[in-house]
């Protein structure tokens, strides 16, 4: 899967913190470079453990 992202995606996500419920990623899009990147992102999000 990686393979499929920029290497500053692959970056954000390798520095960010994992908690209990997963990684939080915030992306600041200066331009539309890494939009598909976000949206390939979204589209693999896990959806919440709600009991």
């Amino acid at each position: 899967i990686r393979d499929g992202f920029s290497d500053t995606v692959c970056r954000r996500y390798d520095e960010a913190t994992t908690y209990h419920d997963g990684k939080w990623i915030m992306f600041e899009p200066t331009n539309t470079a890494e939009f598909d990147d976000y949206m390939k992102l979204l589209a693999i999000k896990r959806k919440p453990n709600r009991k």
